[in-house]
């Protein structure tokens, strides 16, 4: 017995008499970055298979070096029999792998900072994220990541697309190394094996090729990008308050928002893409925030520039005989030439997937898929699912929009500014930038509600008026005695008094007058 396959419950517990050890064959797939597959097919005939159904756990164990070791499994999805010409009924089993646990679990509205208003490291993330994952599960930052700044919030993303958000923004990468445990690198580590024309006899670390697919692929081959991030229109974030400088053979245009790849363009002329990362934006609206997101913003922009900036090569490669299981984020040498064809391949490639399988004669690697760089090849199905993606970080972030704050306000004032007038324009967190400040103002006279009262007396033919009220103070004006007709009112005056006085008309041979307007 070279393998055998545990069914288990989603509490781990072990199901069925004993392990499935009828089964014919298996498959494993391991991808970088993402979730692979499993599969495994035994007769229908055998009892232990009727625990297999859908959603318990299918583990597949194979003794490597005299060693029972987990190669793959996770949950099932999928349950198939097939019939053939002679009556015999097999079923087939096969499921994602258990990285899917991670896409079943959510980090809710989870903010990736140092506390402080600045970014904090790549395995201070790592870690933070790995507080929501299931029991059980081992996460394994990077010793050296490409980037150790990683600042950010998320709106609902699930473990395994935070992981995949931070493994980006560390310049990283990741792939399932065991059972339940998950390790970043971004150095891709070299395999020691060279995969070779199968012409006579191997040489030690060689595999042969029996089968080569080649693909070279330029759809998301570009030189600038206009980066955004969380906010639309005018109060999108852009690159106006980085920090950061461009790197050599780079062009950085903080003001109108660009990132170009000077060899790129000159080699290929302008070609230019305005990409979203809404999941990077301040988390308070301090200046520390604000330099940090827009400092993030520029390290996902150059990072995106540089996996978009050349044309990218990838094969597929089914082998024989290979000496060691290969794994993701390891490299390997291809050699491969067909003069007759046009073909000459001599490069050392990345390992973006790799498959391994299993049967009566043992387990090997089947097949790869390798690239020139450290990136799947994007097409039009992909593009359209990261466009999907993109639009639920939109629904799931506050994307901030430009807003019209307008606030009213009076103040008395007088002629000598003892009691000035302060205006005061107060801005609460949800506004993260201004774009235009406005102040509008307009002097009008003095008004009041309250009406003036007049008090008038007269003594020994002098006419006396008081002036009270909030809206001239209080004075005293004098006249001489009126004749038959008087209008000798004063017409102007300055003791508190309105500064023009029209009232004081009398008439009578008494001296007192018989009305006064």
């Amino acid at each position: 017995m070279q393998f055998y396959v545990d069914i288990e419950d989603a509490a781990g517990n072990k199901l069925g008499a004993g392990p499935i050890v009828s089964a014919a064959d298996w498959r494993v797939q391991r991808r970088m970055d993402e979730a692979g597959t499993w599969s495994f097919s035994a007769p229908l005939a055998d009892v232990r298979l009727a625990q297999a159904t859908p959603r318990r756990y299918a583990h597949v164990y194979a003794l490597i070096n005299s060693i029972w070791t987990w190669v793959g499994g996770g949950p099932i999805d999928s349950v198939a029999t097939s019939v053939d010409a002679d009556g015999y009924a097999t079923a087939t089993v096969s499921g994602g792998d258990l990285l899917r646990e991670l896409a079943w679990r959510t980090v809710g509205n989870l903010a990736v900072s140092d506390g402080a208003g600045g970014p904090t490291t790549h395995a201070a993330a790592v870690a933070a994220v790995a507080a929501y994952a299931p029991a059980g599960w081992t996460l394994t930052a990077d010793s050296a990541p490409g980037s150790n700044e990683i600042y950010g919030q998320f709106g609902g993303e699930s473990v395994l697309s935070a992981l995949g958000a931070i493994a980006e923004r560390s310049r990283s990468h990741f792939y399932l190394s065991g059972k339940r445990t998950l390790a970043f690198a971004s150095t891709f580590a070299d395999a020691g094996v060279h995969a070779i024309q199968a012409r006579g006899d191997l040489t030690p670390g060689a595999t042969a090729i029996t089968d080569l697919a080649l693909d070279q692929s330029s759809y998301e081959l570009f030189s600038r990008i206009i980066p955004v991030g969380a906010g639309q229109a005018q109060a999108a974030l852009t690159l106006r308050a980085t920090s950061r400088t461009a790197a050599a053979g780079y062009t950085l245009d903080a003001v109108t928002n660009y990132l170009r790849a000077d060899a790129t363009e000159t080699a290929y002329g302008r070609c230019e893409q305005t990409v979203a990362f809404r999941d990077i934006g301040p988390i308070s609206n301090t200046t520390a925030d604000v330099i940090a997101a827009a400092d993030a913003l520029f390290d996902a922009a150059e990072y995106w520039l540089q996996q978009h900036a050349a044309p990218i090569t990838s094969y597929r490669v089914a082998v024989a005989e290979c000496p060691v299981l290969l794994r993701p984020l390891q490299s390997i040498g291809l050699v491969y030439r067909d003069i007759d064809s046009g073909i000459d391949i001599d490069a050392d490639l990345m390992i973006l997937a790799v498959e391994w399988t299993g049967d009566a004669d043992g387990i090997r690697t089947a097949s790869l898929t390798v690239a020139d760089s450290g990136q799947w090849p994007i097409d039009d199905t992909q593009a359209v699912v990261e466009s999907i993606a993109s639009g639920a970080i939109y629904q799931a972030l506050p994307q901030l929009n430009a807003n019209a704050y307008v606030i009213a306000y009076s103040k008395n004032l007088d002629e000598v500014q003892a009691n000035p007038a302060e205006f005061r324009f107060r801005f609460d967190e949800e506004v993260t930038q201004l774009t235009r400040i406005v102040f509008d103002f307009q002097i009008l006279a003095l008004e009041s509600t309250v009406k003036s009262v007049g008090l008038e007396t007269s003594t020994g033919g002098t006419i006396t008026t008081s002036y009270s009220g909030s809206s001239g103070g209080s004075g005293t004006a004098t006249t001489g005695a009126p004749s038959a007709t008087d209008t000798g009112a004063p017409s102007n005056n300055t003791s508190g008094a309105p500064s023009t006085d029209t009232s004081g008309t009398a008439t009578g041979s008494t001296g007192v007058p018989s009305s006064d307007t």
